[in-house]
Formats: C-alpha cells, structure tokens, sequence
C-alpha cells in the first residue's frame, strides 16, 4: 500500500473528482477526513464504503471553505479527530457558468473564495502541522482552464491560474519537508459542466482532444496518488496536465 496509515484531508470530497481520490486513497491504506459544505447522504455513503469495503478510519467535516474561520476550525477538527495531517487535496471548486459581460461582483467574489482563496487558508493552516512533523504533501486541483487563454467561463479559469501560481510559490516556500504539486485536467466526466448532458456538446468537445476522449474521475486520482505517494518523491512546484492532448493544438 502506498499511503497506509497517512492522514489525509480532502475538501470537496463528496463526489466527482473528490469522491474517486477518497476511494483510491482508501485503498492505498490511508485514512480519510471528508469535507462537505454541508453533510448529506454522499457524504454518509462515500464513509460507509470506505468502512466497509477498505477498513479504513474515516470521518466527515462540515466546513464553509468561503469562510476562514470555517477553514481553521475545520483543520482544527480534523486534527483533533486524526491526531495530524500527512496529506491535503485542496479540491473544493465551483464553476459558474457564464460570459465576461454577465460578471457580477457577487459571482466573482464568489469564485474567488471558494476556488482560491479556500486552498490558500486551508494550505496555510495545514502547512503549519505538517511543519512540525517535517513532513507533508498539498495536493491543488487547478484546471486546463487555468492554463490556456479562453472566451468563457473567465472567473473559473482565473482561479485556477491564480491556484497554479500558488503552488509553485508555496512550493518553494514550503521546502524542502513539504511538497506542493497542482493537477489541471481537461474536461472530466462529472456533474460539474452542464454540457455533458448534450451528447452533441460532448461530441464538439471531444474533436479537439487528440485521444478522443474525457477524462474519467479515476483517471485524476491516479495522477494524485502518483503525487501523493513516494513514487514522486523528488517532485514538487509542477503542474500535472490531463487533457488527452488537448494542448498540443495550441
């Protein structure tokens, strides 16, 4: 097992990409700590098959990731609960989707918190446990959106450009006993574009990837587990790219 007996948070956790990296992280032997904005049932069932499939301690956290004082407490939590943190996956994320011209302040501060400024404070306060055991692994969920200039969905794409930045920065500032990577992945087949719904979207988008082909949330876990684990060991300030290719064609 490659991460038996670590602790790692994950906000976001409950479904999608959040949900699968649980999973493999589960089966890898780690112990897992679930963020939620707010408990429900996916919550209550990714935890019970973690238990029941993996025999792995694991426990749900209710935290609004716009608020710092949220952030703190639920790191507070989850150390009390744990007893440390070995590994955070900053995934917390929203995609609002409309143009330049419907911005509003309110969606843009929105954006902002919940995409950026959550893995910021959530980095830092974790940063200072994993200090002191001089040892520690953050894990950023960016986006290709954050890398390749676009028309759309400009807040989004920004966040993710502002959380490709920071880890690199926090990667320097955080070595050499922790390490900071990013993963920014192409279209991945989730709830969260609306698009995927539209089997001709789907069709449009899959002309521009070169493998012709999503990513599937499993595909995103595997990469952090790579990044997670001590097969990496020696990496750390760099961006992992899914995108079948995508990006050759800019």
């Amino acid at each position: 097992m490659k991460l038996l007996n670590k602790i790692v948070l994950i906000t976001g956790a409950s479904r999608g990409i959040g949900r699968a990296i649980a999973l493999l992280f589960a089966k890898e032997g780690a112990n897992i700590a679930i963020h939620c904005h707010i408990h429900d049932k996916e919550e209550d069932n990714l935890a019970m098959e973690i238990k029941k499939t993996y025999k792995r301690k694991v426990a749900i956290f209710e935290a609004d990731m716009t608020k710092v004082s949220d952030i703190k407490k639920l790191v507070e939590n989850v150390k009390k609960t744990f007893g440390t943190i070995d590994i955070l996956i900053n995934n917390s994320g929203h995609y609002p989707e409309n143009s330049f011209w419907q911005s509003t302040e309110k969606i843009w501060n929105n954006i902002m918190d919940t995409n950026l400024k959550s893995a910021y404070f959530c980095s830092q306060f974790v940063a200072k446990i994993m200090l002191k055991q001089k040892n520690g692994n953050i894990i950023n969920m960016a986006s290709i959106a954050g890398v390749y200039p676009r028309k759309s969905n400009l807040e989004y794409a920004i966040s993710k450009a502002g959380m490709i930045h920071f880890s690199k920065s926090l990667a320097l500032i955080l070595a050499p006993h922790i390490r900071v990577n990013a993963l920014a992945p192409s279209y991945t087949w989730t709830s969260f574009m609306s698009f995927m719904k539209d089997p001709k979207k789907v069709k449009e988008k899959m002309k521009l990837i070169p493998l012709h082909k999503f990513n599937d949330p499993e595909d995103v876990a595997k990469t952090a587990l790579f990044l997670a684990s001590d097969d990496s060991k020696n990496i750390t300030g760099q961006v992992i790219v899914l995108d079948g290719g995508r990006g050759a064609n800019i």
